[in-house]
């Protein structure tokens, strides 16, 4: 079967079965702006998948070419991610309702009114110069306004802002430039008894003082209403940080005599810290 084209909606496989449709907005929301989600559930000894659109077709293209067979912050296996089939596989522009247009024609617009062409003869085919963050791969490609391409082509003018932060914190991740990705388990911290209003900037707010913190950041385990569990975890870049931080605020008490209890995630074998739930 041919594949999709490409489109703002995604196809996403190998999911848990008993992922729910706020877990898996959730996890894709990571990645870019989720518009619509809806989860499938498994067939009889299968996985769950779920179609998940997108506020743009380079947010759905970046989220495919990084996370197809890999792993999505959050999720425990990888995941099969691809453009979804149109609605009706009538071969029509994908919302065109009125424009009658082919996508594999290359001299019809992509919308049926843009100047851009699927890999023909518009102003500008999808498959030559593209606009940024994404460039065509030459290192040549001008984006939008003359500015520099993704990939270190050099334009004339301003350049223009990358899509989203999660696209542009994804890239610097993978050029290295924020360390290696693996923290060792002694710089992990494990904290409860967190107040149900807890977010992941609030936690970076309290634990930021003692030190570094690696660029997993710290994260607020969250219930489907978007309370906090009472349960968080923060990444140190250094062993030192994270023990300062256990030392100063393990077993904190306030007046009432409520406390939050810090630990590291190595001390889970002998029952006094907690797991990052796939970390």
């Amino acid at each position: 079967m041919a594949a999709a084209p490409p489109s703002d909606n995604v196809f996403i496989g190998d999911l848990p079965v008993d992922l729910s449709k706020e877990d898996c907005e959730a996890v894709f929301a990571q990645y870019g702006t989720v518009t619509s989600c809806r989860v499938n559930p498994p067939k009889a000894g299968g996985k769950a998948s779920a179609l998940v659109r997108f506020a743009s077709v380079e947010e759905a293209t970046w989220v495919i070419e990084n996370l197809n067979g890999n792993l999505a912050e959050g999720l425990e296996e990888p995941i099969v991610a691809r453009f979804a089939n149109a609605p009706g596989g009538g071969g029509k522009g994908w919302g065109d309702s009125q424009g009658g247009k082919s996508w594999g024609k290359g001299d019809q617009s992509w919308g049926g009114k843009g100047g851009k062409s699927w890999g023909g003869k518009g102003d500008e085919s999808w498959g030559g110069k593209r606009s940024e963050p994404y460039s065509s791969g030459k290192g040549k490609g001008k984006g939008k306004g003359g500015g520099q391409s993704w990939d270190g082509g050099k334009g004339g003018g301003k350049s223009s802002a990358p899509a989203s932060f999660q696209i542009l914190m994804s890239a610097v991740k993978k050029q290295g430039l924020l360390g290696g990705g693996h923290i060792p388990i002694e710089c992990q911290v494990y904290v409860k008894n967190l107040p149900s209003d807890t977010t992941d900037a609030d936690l970076y707010k309290l634990f930021a003082p003692f030190g570094a913190i690696a660029p997993t950041g710290a994260k607020a385990m969250q219930n489907p209403d978007g309370t906090c569990k009472g349960i968080g975890f923060i990444d140190y870049a250094d062993q030192l940080c994270a023990d300062a931080a256990i030392t100063a605020l393990n077993n904190f008490t306030l007046p009432d005599g409520s406390s939050i209890q810090v630990s590291t995630k190595a001390n889970k074998a002998d029952g006094k810290g907690g797991g990052k739930g796939g970390k």
